[in-house]
């Protein structure tokens, strides 16, 4: 089994906010690429009904959805609702816990971590940058695993990524020019 595949196989029930933004975009007038990328994302496993009605995301997917909407909003309201959010997390979670940033988009990351307003915490900031340098490492080590450590396998890699690098966040490409462990372009 490939590291991509067990990856993919690796569902936990999230909560229906995330299963919202996921599914949001499959209605009436939607179109054909928002369609074919919801029925991408559930042959690809990403997402499945259970017979009592919830949904189950996988962390790629709940990461797609929170793309899509962060790229959408205005940075000083992004930076408004993180912090919310991560307020509401340390109420439940208690406060001397480590965030849990997993299931935020790469802009989401870069906003704390650069933390120009100032309203995170320097753990916050350096738990974000780390959650970015995990994604880097964890796409080309899927790569490797789909297709064997090989010169055309890195190169497939290298595209892909090039494409996504060329349409990140103003955010994203100033702390990728800032912080010297992350992958540049």
């Amino acid at each position: 089994m490939s590291l991509a595949t067990l990856l993919l196989s690796n569902k936990a029930s999230r909560d229906s906010t995330a299963a919202e933004r996921l599914l949001s975009g499959v209605s009436a007038g939607t179109s054909l690429t928002d369609v074919t990328a919801a029925v991408q994302v559930k042959k690809s496993g990403a997402a499945t009904s259970n017979s009592d009605g919830t949904v189950e995301l996988s962390q790629a997917a709940i990461q797609a959805a929170a793309e899509k909407d962060d790229a959408a909003v205005e940075a000083g309201t992004l930076t408004t609702r993180l912090r919310a959010e991560l307020d509401a997390q340390y109420a439940t979670a208690g406060n001397d816990r480590e965030p849990a940033l997993g299931e935020m988009s790469r802009r989401a990351l870069a906003t704390v971590a650069l933390n120009t307003s100032g309203s995170f915490s320097t753990l916050e900031a350096h738990t974000a940058r780390a959650e970015l340098r995990e994604r880097d490492r964890s796409s080309l080590l899927e790569a490797i695993a789909a297709s064997g450590l090989s010169a055309a396998s890195l190169t497939a890699w290298q595209s892909a990524r090039n494409e996504r690098l060329a349409g990140m966040s103003a955010e994203e490409a100033t702390l990728r020019v800032q912080d010297s462990r992350l992958l540049k372009s």
